[in-house]
This record gives structure tokens, C-alpha cells and sequence, in this order.
């Protein structure tokens, strides 16, 4: 919560499943490590669990956690959602609830949108999360991809677009020179010598290249060494500009130049192997300054 908060996030959505025993103790302990840290939350009912005819369960629910201090308001209403439960009827639960709720609509005009969300804090078995990866919660069998693979450089790219959101800005501001990268482990054309399945469908369709996005004040020069590769250079504008160079086997290293001094310099933290176990797809973030 204080990283998400570091980067001007304010609410988490507490994904919810019926058929979790630990949902209730889970729900009190984060709705009680958000008051901590004066956080938001709001509980996101997983229809792929619940169904239509849970409406007693969920208005149970939404009694007890409506009011709640860390409870994420809109207009005076507790914030609550659903994944895939487009259909569910929230009349009866709000009349069943004596605080205010607002349903997040399932399809919202762009126009007026009022919120915006992050992908996910710490889902590491669908490999999108942007949270500090924690050694601590239950595995899923995700540690065999997520585990010494942070993406936290992303955080850093939702600062500043954040910021202008929040304020109607029509383009972020970069308030300090950054450069963030991401890559994956091996080349597509890698074959995995211990993994029980083949690639992933579509692997062939990826592109083995090295993503950079630089946050610059002003203009720079952006070199990248992809592992033998000659170095690339690129001339990039002052703002947010994302760039890829071709990956090349071996270790990594970024360097940003401006009128000829070196303003940010540093190894890429994983090399590129051209050999593996266990097929990952999966992609290493690093950042540089900020």
C-alpha cells in the first residue's frame, strides 16, 4: 500500500471469491492495513465464484464493510465492483445496505471516466502485477515465473501519467531524468530442456528486442548494449518516449547522455540466456535514476 501510495494511487480493489474460506479474515485484515496507512479499498465480487443468487452473501458483506473508514467512497457511496458479474442486480443489495453503495459500471464512457485503474498489484499468475513480488503468499505455481522477475520500474511510469490525470493535464510531467526497461529472459526461439509443455501459443508472433522508456527533462541520447550487439544509440525528445533496440545473448547495459555528460549509466539487472529449463515469458523491469 505505501509503494502504490508513493506513486499517487489511492484504492486497492479487493478481489473476492464465495468459495475461499480465508475471504473473511482476508477482508478484515486489509481493510484494517489500509485504515493503518490511510489507504482505500473496495471489495470486487469474482463472478467467475459468485453468482446472481448470492445477493443475501453479498449485501452481508457490503453491511459490513460500507462504512468502514478505509472503505473507498464515491459521492458519499461505498465503491463496489464486480469481475464478469455484469448481470447482477444491485437494487436489492442496495437497498439492503443502510450506507450508500456505487456499483462501478461495467462499461464506462471515456469522457467522463472519474477513476482509472492499474492492472493488478500482485496477480503474478497472470504475470501483470506492478507490486514489490512477495515470497510470502500462497503459490500458486507462479514463483516458477514471477519470482526474481520485479516488475516495480512500471510504478515509476504510472507517476507522473497519474499526476496529470488527477489534475486534467493533457501530458505528463517528468520531474527528474529515468529511464525504465523491461525484457524477457531468453529469445522466442529458445527451447527449454526440462519444461513438460511446449512454448506458449503466439510465441513466434513476440519480438526479441529490449523496451526502454526514458523520462527526460530535456533532450538526450539513449545508448543501449544488448549482450555482443553493437550499441544503439537513439536521439530521444524531452518527455515520456518508449524506444527497443534487438536483444542480443548476454548482459544488458543502458547509458543517457546529454551535451556529452553522462546523466545516467547502469547494467541491465538480468543477462539474456541462450539456454533454460522452464519456459518464461515473463519480463525483468529495471529502472535507472528518478
Amino acid at each position: 500500500m505505501a509503494a502504490a501510495q508513493s506513486v499517487g494511487i489511492d484504492a486497492f480493489a479487493l478481489n473476492c471469491a464465495s468459495i475461499d474460506s480465508y475471504t473473511p479474515t482476508q477482508l478484515a485484515l486489509a481493510y484494517e492495513a489500509a485504515e493503518q496507512v490511510n489507504f482505500k479499498v473496495f471489495i470486487s465480487f469474482d463472478f467467475a465464484y459468485w453468482t446472481n443468487g448470492d445477493t443475501a452473501k453479498i449485501t452481508e458483506y457490503m453491511k459490513q464493510y460500507a462504512g468502514h473508514p478505509a472503505q473507498m467512497q464515491y459521492k458519499g457511496a461505498a465503491v463496489v465492483s464486480t469481475f464478469v458479474g455484469d448481470s447482477f442486480n444491485w437494487d436489492p443489495v442496495r437497498q439492503g445496505t443502510p450506507h450508500p453503495i456505487y456499483a462501478l459500471p461495467n462499461l464506462q464512457d471515456p469522457a467522463e471516466a472519474t477513476t482509472g485503474p492499474a492492472r493488478s498489484a500482485d496477480d503474478y499468475g497472470e504475470s501483470h502485477y506492478i507490486g514489490p513480488y512477495s515470497a510470502h503468499h500462497s503459490d500458486d505455481g507462479s514463483s516458477q515465473w514471477a519470482a526474481n522477475m520485479p516488475h516495480d520500474g512500471w510504478r515509476n511510469l504510472f507517476k507522473p501519467y497519474i499526476a496529470a490525470y488527477k489534475s486534467g493535464a493533457k501530458a505528463p510531467t517528468v520531474e527528474a531524468d529515468e529511464v525504465v526497461y523491461w525484457y524477457r529472459p531468453t529469445p522466442k526461439g529458445v527451447v527449454c530442456t526440462g519444461d513438460t509443455l511446449s512454448a506458449p501459443m503466439g510465441a513466434n508472433m513476440l519480438s526479441d528486442s529490449i523496451f526502454v522508456t526514458t523520462m527526460l527533462t530535456s533532450p538526450a541520447t539513449l545508448t543501449v548494449q544488448s549482450g555482443n550487439n553493437a550499441p544503439v544509440s537513439i536521439d530521444v525528445p524531452a518527455g515520456i518516449v518508449t524506444s527497443n533496440v534487438p536483444m542480443g545473448v548476454g548482459g544488458q547495459s543502458f547509458k543517457v547522455t546529454r551535451n556529452r555528460q553522462t546523466i545516467l549509466s547502469d547494467q541491465g539487472g538480468l543477462a539474456v540466456k541462450d539456454n533454460c529449463v522452464h519456459y518464461n515469458f515473463n519480463v525483468y523491469v529495471g529502472s535507472i535514476g528518478g
